[in-house]
C-alpha cells in the first residue's frame, strides 16, 4: 500500500478530472476507496484495462463493480453496474451495463460494501 502523500503527489500529474476523482476517493476514509485511489494514481504504463468478458466471469446479476482503468468490449450475459475511468465505444453501447460515475457510486454506497474491484 502506498502512502497518502504519494497518492497526492501522483494525482497532480494526471488530468484534472482524474485528479479530482482521486482526491474524492482519498477523502472517504474507507480502505476500498483508498485502494482504488492508489490504483488510479499509478504510472500510465501500469494502467488497467479489463474486457467485459472478464467482468462477466467475476460478477453476478446486479453487482456493483469498479474498474480503475478502461473497460473494453466483450460479451456479458447479465446486468452489471460499472464505474470506470473510461469505456471503449463498443462497451458504452452494451445494453447490459449501466455506467455510474465514481461520485454517484460513493453517494450510493459510502462504505463500499458489495463493491468489487476488478483489475
Amino acid at each position: 500500500m502506498i502512502s497518502n502523500t504519494t497518492i497526492k503527489e501522483r494525482a497532480r500529474r494526471k488530468t484534472p478530472e482524474l485528479a479530482e476523482t482521486i482526491a474524492l476517493l482519498r477523502k472517504q476514509k474507507k480502505e476500498i476507496w483508498f485502494a482504488i485511489a492508489s490504483t488510479l494514481a499509478r504510472p500510465r504504463r501500469k494502467k488497467v484495462s479489463v474486457s467485459l468478458t472478464k467482468i462477466n466471469s467475476l460478477t453476478k446479476q446486479g453487482d456493483y463493480a469498479v474498474v480503475p482503468g478502461k473497460v473494453l468490449a466483450g460479451d456479458i450475459e447479465h446486468n452489471v453496474h460499472l464505474s470506470a475511468v473510461s469505456f471503449s465505444e463498443k462497451a458504452k453501447q452494451d445494453k447490459k451495463i449501466s455506467i455510474i460515475s465514481f461520485q454517484d457510486l460513493i453517494k450510493k454506497n459510502p462504505k463500499g460494501t458489495g463493491v468489487k474491484i476488478i483489475i
